[in-house]
């Protein structure tokens, strides 16, 4: 009977392409390991550099080495799934030719598998800068260890932690789920399959310990020249990103994903203007405002800042021209002063987008967050007196907000008012506010305005939650507030 060599416990797939720069110095990171019972599988994506022939020297120095060749380039997602389909290790680590890992990496992802039995073990990793320095990513790696918890008990998983080579999978997980990389997409297509993993796995590990060093260079496909395509699919996997969490029960978590554009914004957007080109941006626009033509969602949460805001704000209202001139401008100046300007460019797009309530409403907020609350007032009474179908709610929330803020509000108010005593939908929350109305008169001492100020910035954060959650409830925390005006 033939005695056959059990397979390796770790699959380490590496997919190169012109990397000769720094390839030795990957595979010598990766064959040093002291975690030795690995395979390495590295396929050569049509290389026209000297990577090919390092990858030969490799494997003839060492047998662990599989050398797998494309005559064509076939892109990065591609190749990691060929080398997924050749693989026979009992787990997967992916690992990038211009990156390199601790020598005890290994050591550490494979002892927490299967010490807990884990699908999935997450470890920490660092940037490296071109002169060495290393930069510990904090907000992507794991702080503690935490043994075998899953996406639905960690906020920390539900924001899929970037850096998919500082991930030990179980190579049945991938293949039972047939998890793979989207080839289609050039940005974003690991986040995606993150995304996959770890709505999937039942049992994930975490773990402080640094077990991979990802090099900055200006040849990455983040930080290398920018094209339509990159942008577009960096909006695009955001998207598909909330789609898997949304599938799988994670509302607030998808929301989260599609509220939070500051870094597209700053690293993509702000370079397209120049990179691109205006026919390049408006396509950008275009493909963004696709994601929320049918979402009753605002595309920012608390922490986004004003000048994202009004950003976003302006391409979520098709005025793409502003907003190139907006990204110019904050690139050069690099930061955003509160001027005059803003409540100048808000009032145009008002001027042009008068009828839509969604609209008004961010422009509503936007003049808040400006110091401008008399002009929030008017964008919030105008988007309640519409008859197109926003949730009054939203409506009465918004109202409440700027009482508090602003004192004299009384005409405006008996307008908004008026208008909602002719919407079926609204005549209730315009009994609300006619009582509102009449209570706000008592308050005149400012140690009572501060308080009901309290009352309702906790309101207000109910506000952002009713515009990232499908629920709307908002009905007692308006009640309470209302209570408390009638005491």
């Amino acid at each position: 009977m033939n005695q056959t060599t059990p397979p390796p416990k770790i699959s380490v797939i590496v997919p190169v392409y012109n990397a000769e720069k720094h390839l030795d110095t990957c595979l010598n990171s990766i064959k040093n390991q002291t975690f030795r019972d690995i395979e390495i599988i590295c396929i050569d994506d049509g290389s026209n550099d000297k990577s090919h022939s390092i990858l030969l020297s490799a494997a003839k120095a060492d047998n662990r080495f599989r050398i797998i060749h494309n005559e064509k380039n076939q892109g990065v997602s591609a190749t990691r799934n060929t080398g997924l389909t050749l693989a026979i290790g009992n787990y997967i680590f992916y690992l990038d030719a211009d990156d390199t890992i601790p020598l005890d990496a290994l050591e550490y992802l494979y002892t927490a598998a299967t010490e807990y039995r884990s699908d999935v073990v997450k470890g920490g990793y660092v940037a490296v800068q071109p002169d060495g320095d290393k930069i510990t990513m904090d907000w992507a790696s794991p702080k503690v260890k935490t043994v075998n918890t899953n996406i639905y008990r960690s906020e920390f998983l539900q924001q899929i932690p970037t850096g998919h080579w500082s991930y030990l999978y179980k190579r049945q997980l991938l293949n039972q789920y047939n998890i793979k990389f989207p080839v289609d997409l050039i940005v974003g297509e690991d986040l995606v399959t993150l995304a996959s993993v770890l709505t999937a796995a039942k049992k994930i590990t975490l773990i402080p310990e640094i077990i991979y060093h990802y090099h900055l260079s200006d040849s990455s496909t983040m930080h290398g020249k920018l094209t339509e395509k990159k942008v577009i699919d960096a909006t695009t996997s955001k998207q598909l990103i909330a789609n898997i969490l949304e599938e799988n029960g994670l509302h607030d978590a998808a929301t989260r994903q599609l509220t939070n554009w500051d870094y597209i914004i700053s690293e993509l957007w702000a370079r397209a203007p120049e990179a691109l080109g205006e026919s390049s941006c408006k396509n950008i626009f275009t493909n963004f405002r696709s994601i929320f033509n049918d979402k009753k969602l605002l595309p920012w949460n608390t922490r986004t800042p004003i000048h994202n805001r009004y950003i976003l704000a302006l391409i979520l209202n098709d005025m793409d021209k502003q907003a190139v001139s907006f990204l110019l401008r904050e690139e050069k100046k690099n930061g955003l002063a509160k001027d005059d300007w803003q409540i100048e460019q808000l009032n145009f797009i008002l001027s042009k987008h008068h009828e839509d309530p969604y609209s008004l409403l961010a422009l509503s907020r936007i003049s808040q967050n400006s110091g401008d609350l008399k002009k929030a007032l008017e964008f919030s009474t105008k988007a309640m007196s519409t008859d197109n179908g926003i949730d009054a709610h939203i409506q009465s929330i918004h109202l409440l907000n700027m009482l508090c803020r602003y004192k004299d509000s009384n005409e405006i108010l008996n307008t908004a008012i008026e208008k909602m005593n002719h919407n079926q939908t609204l005549s209730s929350q315009a009994n609300t506010l006619i009582s509102l109305k009449h209570q706000t008169t008592k308050l005149e001492l400012e140690a009572e305005l501060t308080t009901l100020r309290n009352e309702l910035s906790r309101a207000n954060r109910e506000l952002d939650c009713v515009y990232t959650s499908a629920s709307w409830k908002i009905t007692e925390p308006l009640r309470k507030i209302s209570s408390y005006l009638k005491n």
